[in-house]
């Protein structure tokens, strides 16, 4: 990576797994203040910064975790977070959450946790790539700054998601069925990068 552009373009790439879950955060919790959608991007940069550091360092280990597990584990993550969304709005909408109905879900840290990881696990390859650029001299900087840059990119995308999610939620009626689209949302992009990891689909698709 010898320039500027091909890292912001790499953070734009990385970063749309987190996007649309940043999207299907705001359409669920709809009423989030300003301070929250600031922490949620945050806590996507963070993650989107960390991995490809991770990737540097323990390059060795991690190769052949990436290409046999890493979109098992995104999968699952995404599975497990968007099928209890899937199933509480079901129990809702047969009057079994009327005060969960009321106040609407809210994302919890265990939740972003689970979403961030699942979202730039693939993040990892990054840092591994950037340890071959390293050795050709091909690095815009060096991992942290190339990282620095990513997780920058990363923040600025999530943070307007969250608020086009927010503009969005606020003219479903019913928080249940947004939290349906949401948990949907969540388990189709899971599937999609599970199929992505076993070559089933197309990297990009």
């Amino acid at each position: 990576m010898n320039n500027l552009w091909y890292v912001l373009l790499l953070g734009v790439v990385l970063a749309l797994d987190a996007v649309t879950v940043s999207i299907t955060n705001g359409i669920v919790e709809s009423k989030m203040r300003l301070t929250k959608v600031f922490l949620i991007a945050l806590f996507y940069a963070f993650f989107q910064f960390l991995m490809p550091v991770i990737g540097y360092y323990a390059s060795g280990f991690l190769e052949s975790f990436i290409r046999d597990w890493a979109h098992w584990v995104s999968f699952s993550f995404l599975l497990i977070v968007g099928g209890k969304m899937i199933l509480d709005s079901v129990k809702e909408m047969r009057g079994e959450g009327e005060e969960r109905e009321e106040r609407g879900e809210t994302l919890t840290l265990g939740k972003l946790t689970m979403q961030a990881i699942a979202t730039s696990i693939d993040a990892l390859a990054v840092g591994i790539t950037m340890l071959a650029c390293e050795a050709q001299g091909e690095l815009y900087a060096n991992v942290w700054i190339d990282s620095l840059v990513i997780g920058a990119v990363t923040f600025l995308l999530c943070f307007f998601a969250v608020l086009l999610g927010r503009a969005a939620g606020g003219k479903i009626k019913v928080p249940s069925a947004a939290q349906l689209i949401g948990g949907i949302v969540l388990v189709l992009l899971g599937l999609k990068i599970l199929l992505q990891g076993l070559k089933v689909l197309p990297q990009g698709f």
